[in-house]
Formats: structure tokens, C-alpha cells, sequence
């Protein structure tokens, strides 16, 4: 089965992104992925925030978004997955969507595998 696999952060953009997900997958009978990539912490002002409390708080956050554009996803009648990645969130997206392919960490279909030739002339493998 087809898969679509839609980043989303809960901005009125990634909101888009998943409605439009949803009539995509509606029309060629796929499956949605939503993957919400919890970054690594940044540091604001003078402190670092504890790393861990950060985690948990943005782990809620993207449980919150996860539920609400898997909830619409549903009720389209469209199979959902939810993963809840930690990255840069658009090298985590771009690995898990090369992941899915048949292409390289570049974007680059990969090369066919030539056989080898025996001494004897004949193909081999």
C-alpha cells in the first residue's frame, strides 16, 4: 500500500499539509504517516532549560498535535501511523522519506548492479 509521510508541528501550515494529505490519499488509496520530530533543545538566554523537562514538555505538545490530525485522518477513513522522531526535523523528514524510496541519502536512484564476467566469458553472480 501507498504511503504519505507529512511532517507536522502543529503550525497552521502543517495543518494544510495533512488536509491535503488526507484528499491525496483519499484519491490513491494510501496510508498517512504523521511524524512530529521533536528537535534537540535549544538554548535561550543566559540558561539552558532542563533537557529533560524540555523533552517531556515538547513530547506532550506533539502527542496533542499527533491525536488531533490523526482524529481527522480517521474520520476521512484513512489509515494513520504516528511517530514521534528526535532530530533536526528536516533531516529526520528527509531520511525517514529516503528510507521509504529507492534513493540514496542524495535524492540519486541507485546504480543497477552490473553481473560479473567469469574468465570464461560467461556471466556470473
Amino acid at each position: 500500500m501507498k504511503e504519505i509521510l507529512v511532517g507536522v508541528d502543529g503550525s497552521p501550515e502543517s495543518r494544510k499539509a495533512a488536509d491535503l494529505a488526507v484528499e491525496i490519499a483519499r484519491a490513491i488509496g494510501a496510508r498517512i504517516e504523521l511524524a512530529c520530530v521533536i528537535p534537540p533543545p535549544a538554548v535561550q538566554g543566559p540558561e539552558l532549560q532542563d533537557p529533560s523537562e524540555w523533552e517531556r514538555a515538547e513530547r506532550e505538545y506533539a502527542c496533542t498535535v499527533l491525536r488531533q490530525l490523526s482524529g481527522r485522518c480517521i474520520e476521512a477513513g484513512i489509515q494513520v501511523d504516528e511517530v514521534m522522531p528526535s532530530g533536526r526535523p528536516a533531516e529526520t523528514l528527509a531520511r525517514m522519506a529516503v528510507a521509504r524510496t529507492d534513493l540514496d541519502d542524495r535524492g540519486r536512484a541507485p546504480r543497477p548492479q552490473r553481473g560479473r564476467t567469469r574468465s570464461d566469458g560467461q556471466r556470473g553472480g
